[in-house]
Protein backbone atom coordinates (compact mmCIF):
# COMPACT_ATOMS: atom_id res chain seq x y z
CA UNK A 1 0.00 0.00 0.00
CA UNK A 2 1.49 3.49 -0.92
CA UNK A 3 0.34 6.87 0.05
CA UNK A 4 0.00 10.03 -1.61
CA UNK A 5 -0.15 13.59 -1.27
CA UNK A 6 -0.91 16.75 -3.84
CA UNK A 7 -0.89 19.62 -2.50
CA UNK A 8 -2.95 22.47 -3.60
CA UNK A 9 -5.11 19.74 -5.37
CA UNK A 10 -8.33 22.07 -6.20
CA UNK A 11 -11.04 19.74 -7.53
CA UNK A 12 -8.85 17.12 -8.92
CA UNK A 13 -5.54 15.34 -6.57
CA UNK A 14 -2.61 14.10 -9.26
CA UNK A 15 -1.28 10.68 -9.09
CA UNK A 16 1.37 10.79 -11.10
CA UNK A 17 3.37 7.43 -9.08
CA UNK A 18 0.06 5.45 -8.97
CA UNK A 19 0.00 5.27 -5.41
CA UNK A 20 -2.97 2.88 -4.22
CA UNK A 21 -4.42 5.92 -1.71
CA UNK A 22 -3.91 9.57 -2.80
CA UNK A 23 -4.51 12.26 -0.35
CA UNK A 24 -5.61 16.06 -1.03
CA UNK A 25 -4.84 19.60 0.67
CA UNK A 26 -5.93 22.71 -0.74
CA UNK A 27 -7.04 26.40 0.71
CA UNK A 28 -10.28 26.21 -0.57
CA UNK A 29 -11.85 23.42 -2.26
CA UNK A 30 -12.62 19.48 -0.95
CA UNK A 31 -12.41 17.32 -4.16
CA UNK A 32 -14.80 14.49 -5.31
CA UNK A 33 -14.44 10.91 -3.42
CA UNK A 34 -13.16 9.20 -6.04
CA UNK A 35 -11.90 4.99 -6.12
CA UNK A 36 -8.70 5.48 -4.56
CA UNK A 37 -9.03 9.53 -3.43
CA UNK A 38 -9.08 8.74 0.69
CA UNK A 39 -9.59 12.74 1.59
CA UNK A 40 -8.78 15.94 0.70
CA UNK A 41 -8.55 18.62 3.19
CA UNK A 42 -9.17 22.34 3.54
CA UNK A 43 -5.69 24.05 5.27
CA UNK A 44 -3.38 27.20 4.76
CA UNK A 45 0.00 25.67 4.06
CA UNK A 46 1.72 29.16 3.84
CA UNK A 47 -0.10 29.52 7.89
CA UNK A 48 0.07 25.91 8.88
CA UNK A 49 1.61 22.57 8.93
CA UNK A 50 0.07 19.79 6.76
CA UNK A 51 -2.24 18.52 8.47
CA UNK A 52 -0.89 14.93 8.46
CA UNK A 53 1.41 12.71 10.57
CA UNK A 54 5.28 12.31 10.38
CA UNK A 55 6.80 9.71 7.63
CA UNK A 56 2.81 9.38 6.43
CA UNK A 57 3.32 9.50 2.40
CA UNK A 58 5.61 7.70 0.22
CA UNK A 59 4.69 10.70 -2.22
CA UNK A 60 4.32 14.27 -1.90
CA UNK A 61 3.19 16.49 -5.14
CA UNK A 62 2.76 19.78 -6.10
CA UNK A 63 1.46 21.21 -9.29
CA UNK A 64 1.26 24.71 -10.02
CA UNK A 65 1.29 25.17 -6.57
CA UNK A 66 4.58 26.60 -4.92
CA UNK A 67 4.58 29.60 -6.71
CA UNK A 68 1.74 30.59 -4.69
CA UNK A 69 3.33 30.25 -1.19
CA UNK A 70 5.29 33.55 -0.10
CA UNK A 71 8.95 33.34 0.65
CA UNK A 72 8.41 35.58 3.58
CA UNK A 73 5.33 37.00 5.62
CA UNK A 74 5.23 39.18 8.73
CA UNK A 75 2.90 37.61 11.83
CA UNK A 76 2.95 40.27 14.63
CA UNK A 77 6.19 41.65 14.01
CA UNK A 78 8.32 38.79 13.62
CA UNK A 79 9.53 37.10 10.26
CA UNK A 80 8.03 33.96 8.94
CA UNK A 81 9.58 31.78 5.73
CA UNK A 82 6.48 29.71 4.40
CA UNK A 83 8.02 28.39 1.73
CA UNK A 84 11.03 26.92 3.68
CA UNK A 85 8.50 25.67 6.20
CA UNK A 86 6.59 24.08 3.19
CA UNK A 87 9.54 21.98 2.37
CA UNK A 88 10.41 21.32 5.85
CA UNK A 89 6.54 19.93 6.24
CA UNK A 90 7.08 17.59 3.62
CA UNK A 91 10.23 16.45 4.56
CA UNK A 92 8.68 15.51 7.89
CA UNK A 93 5.47 13.64 6.59
CA UNK A 94 7.39 11.83 4.22
CA UNK A 95 8.51 7.73 4.20
CA UNK A 96 12.31 7.37 4.49
CA UNK A 97 12.88 7.60 0.82
CA UNK A 98 9.88 9.33 0.19
CA UNK A 99 9.97 11.36 -2.91
CA UNK A 100 8.58 15.06 -3.23
CA UNK A 101 7.91 15.81 -7.21
CA UNK A 102 6.63 19.43 -8.00
CA UNK A 103 6.17 21.30 -10.95
CA UNK A 104 5.89 25.01 -11.37
CA UNK A 105 6.10 27.57 -13.59
CA UNK A 106 9.96 29.12 -13.40
CA UNK A 107 12.53 31.96 -13.96
CA UNK A 108 13.26 32.82 -16.57
CA UNK A 109 9.75 32.15 -18.21
CA UNK A 110 7.61 35.11 -18.35
CA UNK A 111 4.38 32.73 -16.72
CA UNK A 112 6.59 32.41 -13.52
CA UNK A 113 5.44 36.39 -13.13
CA UNK A 114 2.17 37.12 -14.94
CA UNK A 115 -0.19 35.70 -12.51
CA UNK A 116 -0.20 38.55 -9.91
CA UNK A 117 -0.72 35.40 -7.25
CA UNK A 118 2.49 33.85 -7.78
CA UNK A 119 4.73 35.50 -5.12
CA UNK A 120 7.82 32.99 -4.71
CA UNK A 121 9.62 32.35 -7.81
CA UNK A 122 11.53 29.23 -8.30
CA UNK A 123 14.78 28.59 -10.35
CA UNK A 124 16.46 26.35 -11.77
CA UNK A 125 19.24 26.69 -8.44
CA UNK A 126 16.53 26.96 -5.91
CA UNK A 127 16.15 23.51 -5.00
CA UNK A 128 19.52 21.51 -5.84
CA UNK A 129 20.99 24.48 -3.40
CA UNK A 130 18.86 25.27 -0.86
CA UNK A 131 17.12 21.78 -0.27
CA UNK A 132 19.24 19.08 -1.36
CA UNK A 133 22.69 17.99 -0.30
CA UNK A 134 25.18 17.59 3.25
CA UNK A 135 24.27 21.58 3.51
CA UNK A 136 21.71 22.75 2.38
CA UNK A 137 21.29 26.94 2.30
CA UNK A 138 17.99 26.90 3.76
CA UNK A 139 19.17 25.51 7.03
CA UNK A 140 20.25 29.15 7.76
CA UNK A 141 16.12 29.72 7.21
CA UNK A 142 15.57 27.38 9.22
CA UNK A 143 14.99 24.24 6.90
CA UNK A 144 14.93 20.57 8.79
CA UNK A 145 15.71 17.77 6.15
CA UNK A 146 18.27 17.34 3.09
CA UNK A 147 16.90 16.03 -0.13
CA UNK A 148 18.75 14.70 -2.75
CA UNK A 149 17.96 15.94 -6.02
CA UNK A 150 16.68 12.70 -8.44
CA UNK A 151 15.88 14.43 -11.35
CA UNK A 152 15.21 18.95 -12.67
CA UNK A 153 13.79 19.28 -16.25
CA UNK A 154 12.02 21.70 -17.90
CA UNK A 155 8.37 20.01 -19.03
CA UNK A 156 8.03 22.94 -22.03
CA UNK A 157 8.83 26.33 -22.60
CA UNK A 158 7.91 27.69 -18.84
CA UNK A 159 7.58 25.06 -16.08
CA UNK A 160 10.64 22.79 -14.28
CA UNK A 161 9.72 19.74 -12.80
CA UNK A 162 12.00 18.74 -9.76
CA UNK A 163 11.90 15.72 -8.34
CA UNK A 164 14.07 14.67 -4.60
CA UNK A 165 14.16 11.90 -2.36
CA UNK A 166 14.22 12.35 1.25
CA UNK A 167 17.65 11.31 2.33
Amino acid sequence: MTNSLDLGCGDNPQNPFGATHLFGIDSTRTAKREDNIVEVKTADLAAAPIPYPDAFFDYVTAFDFIEHVPRLIYLDAKSKTPFVDLLSEVYRVLKPDGIFYSVTPAYPSPKAFQDPTHVNIITEETFPKYFCGDFPWARAYGFKGKFTLMLQEWRDESHLACKMQKS
